[in-house]
């Protein structure tokens, strides 16, 4: 364990212990001042998810549906988008500089195919289509949407250094407007 700038690094072994639950106990001289905020970790898949998001121009939404019978699935999303001004933001705190692949898990209706988005953090702008998804909005069976998420990876965001860092997401133009964002993952390029 050693201490860094605003807290401390702990190494872990390589290989996971023996026993059956392995636990890390730390004993430190003073108290701990506990904070909520998230963190993006080297070596780590890390997961942006929608409901800690600042939002302006869009809400948060969840959609549930059925895939078969009583097999229900819920996911929270980013939808309602607005327009070019509207965007999703992540604020996080990096612990030291890396490279991530910046994947985007989405609904898009057939009515919003390629339409076009942005992702802004730091010094790397992306900009990329989102492509229809599947999903269509009745099906006779059930007679409502049959939500159908996709995962596509869309860039590679760098962080220069390590510390407070800031990810804006949202369309370019006015196009958009259904599509679902459940969540973007940053996954250690290696």
């Amino acid at each position: 364990m050693t201490a860094a700038d605003d807290g401390l690094s702990i190494a872990l072994p390589a290989s996971r212990p023996d026993s059956l639950i392995p636990v890390i106990t730390l004993k430190l001289a003073a108290a701990v001042e506990a904070r909520r905020e998230a963190f993006v970790l080297n070596r780590c898949r890390n997961t942006l998810e929608s409901g800690v998001a600042a939002l302006t121009g869009c809400k948060q939404t969840g959609v549930q549906w059925m895939e078969k019978f009583g097999d229900w699935k819920h996911a929270e999303c980013v939808a309602g988008w607005e327009g070019a001004g509207s965007a999703a933001t992540w604020t996080f705190r990096t612990v030291e500089s890396g490279a991530f692949y910046l994947d985007i898990e989405y609904t898009c209706p057939a009515e919003d195919d390629y339409s076009e988005w942005r992702v802004h953090c730091g010094d790397t702008d992306l900009t990329f289509p989102l492509i229809d998804s599947g999903e269509r909005p009745a099906r006779a069976a059930f007679g409502g949407a049959l939500p159908r998420f996709r995962t596509d990876r869309v860039g590679v965001i760098d962080f220069a250094n390590g510390g407070v860092q800031q990810l804006r997401f949202g369309p370019t133009g006015a196009e958009g407007k259904g599509v679902r964002i459940a969540s973007l993952r940053l996954v250690p390029v290696e």
